[in-house]
C-alpha cells in the first residue's frame, strides 16, 4: 500500500476532446475521478500556460484519508483533437519533497506529433 513511504507514480493519458455544450470546468472535473477511481476532494484548476500553441491547465486533487492520503498533480494540454494528461500521484505526506521533481518534469514536456 505504500504507507509511510515516498512512493510516487506518473501517468500519461489521452482523452477525447470536450463535447459541445460541456463547460471547460465540467470537462476537467470529470477526469480526476475517472483516472484514480476514488472519490476526490480539494480539486483545484490553475492556468497552466501553453504547450506549443495549445492551452494547458494545472490540476491538483486529493484522494484517500489518513496515512493513505494521496496528492495528485497533473498538467492537461488541450489540442484540437485530444486532451493530453501527464500526472503524478504520490503519498500526500511527501508531496512537498517532490515539488522540484514535478516542476522539472512539467517544464521539460513537449508535444511531438508524428509526421504524416
Amino acid at each position: 500500500s505504500g504507507r509511510g513511504s515516498k512512493d510516487a507514480a506518473a501517468a500519461v493519458l489521452c482523452f477525447p476532446q470536450r463535447e459541445k455544450g460541456v463547460s471547460m470546468e465540467e470537462y476537467i472535473a470529470r477526469w480526476p475521478e475517472a483516472i484514480c477511481g476514488w472519490e476526490i476532494r480539494d480539486l483545484a484548476v490553475q492556468d497552466g500556460g501553453t504547450m506549443g500553441s495549445y492551452p494547458a491547465s494545472r490540476v491538483t486533487w486529493m484522494t484517500g484519508g489518513n496515512e493513505d492520503t494521496r496528492h495528485w498533480d497533473a498538467l492537461m494540454v488541450f489540442t484540437d483533437l485530444y486532451t493530453y494528461f501527464y500526472g503524478f500521484n504520490m503519498n500526500a505526506d511527501y508531496a512537498g519533497e517532490l515539488d522540484d521533481l514535478r516542476e522539472d518534469v512539467f517544464s521539460q514536456l513537449e508535444l511531438v506529433f508524428p509526421e504524416e
